[in-house]
């Protein structure tokens, strides 16, 4: 066994935690296991919407996935409520994430194409970037603008086919995906003070049903299509992935790495995004990747170990 000068013994696995610091950071797992969760849920729900109303999936995948979550939260915790002064931030986090974002995404994707979805999502994290600047949550660094622009550039390479084109059968659908990018965002960005007094948990089932609810409003305008009744097992398979995994299995990760590196260092993850939903599409849907996209998402794994260094937020 290998010892330091200080006469330490300096372990394999503690030598690999210092390289992968000196090229960029602390890596979290949790967000790279939802971005895979999430990159499969983006086939899975557009063969899914082709049959079930959008609007109706998204409403009850957040009501399905909070009543579990919920009750998940009852036998891990003793108290499931918040304090009176953070409600009015829930309420905020899950009417802009859980509302708000999934009737931009699930319209959005049903009226535009996956390839434009995947790559007006990977402007989210300059969003929350620029969002937690702005309101002194986070501090900017240089090598994480690099690094943002770098995976920006690799996503760019990764989804370069000629399905991006905001014509006028795709306008809509690519403005809404970008209010999307824009609104997912502002979750991560506004529920990160949430995870200063509550488990990541406790936040993502609160949000989860209050989203919910706040869809249920708006039902009657929202769902113009109630009937299920001839959708096909693909389509039922593509809404139970979305309840199961896409949304309590990835989100419950997802708000974890949230709590452990801040809103910024996190978002580095959704550059992941696009380029395994290429990778998916490739296995699942036999489409070709060229060497272009492969040097793309070099790039973008490049991107992520640049910008997420260490954590750099205000006090």
């Amino acid at each position: 066994m290998q010892r330091t000068a200080e006469g330490k013994a300096f372990f394999p696995g503690r030598r690999a935690r210092s390289f992968l610091n000196t090229l960029g950071g602390r890596f979290s797992l949790p967000a790279l296991a939802a971005q895979l969760i999430w990159g499969l849920n983006v086939s899975t729900m557009k063969i899914a919407i082709a049959e079930i109303d959008a609007y109706l999936i998204g409403m009850a995948r957040n009501f399905v996935a909070g009543l579990i979550l919920m009750a998940v939260l009852s036998r891990v915790e003793r108290r499931v409520g918040l304090e009176a002064r953070h409600w009015p931030r829930m309420v905020l986090v899950a009417v802009v994430g859980m509302g708000l974002n999934t009737i931009l995404w699930q319209s959005g994707l049903e009226r535009s194409t996956a390839t434009n979805a995947a790559l007006i999502s990977s402007v989210s994290p300059i969003f929350a970037l620029t969002m937690a600047v702005a309101i002194g949550q986070e501090i900017l660094v240089g090598r994480r603008v690099i690094g943002m622009l770098l995976a920006l550039f690799g996503v760019v390479l990764v989804i370069q086919t000629d399905g991006f084109a905001f014509d006028s059968s795709s306008t809509v659908g690519n403005l809404l995906l970008i209010g999307c990018a824009g609104t997912w965002a502002a979750y991560n960005v506004i529920g990160v003070p949430l995870l200063r007094y509550y488990s990541p948990l406790k936040v993502t089932a609160w949000s989860m049903l209050l989203g919910s609810a706040a869809m249920a409003l708006f039902s009657p305008l929202g769902v113009s299509n109630w009937s299920v009744a001839r959708a096909s097992p693909m389509a039922w398979f593509g809404v139970v992935y979305a309840v199961v995994f896409g949304t309590i299995v990835a989100q419950t990760l997802w708000t974890r790495a949230l709590h452990t590196l801040g809103a910024s260092n996190t978002m580095i993850y959704s550059y992941l995004s696009p380029v395994l939903a290429v990778a998916f599409a490739a296995l699942l849907l036999a489409e070709h990747l060229t060497l272009l996209q492969a040097a793309g998402a070099c790039f973008v794994l490049l991107g992520v170990t640049l910008s997420n260094g260490v954590r750099r937020s205000r006090a």
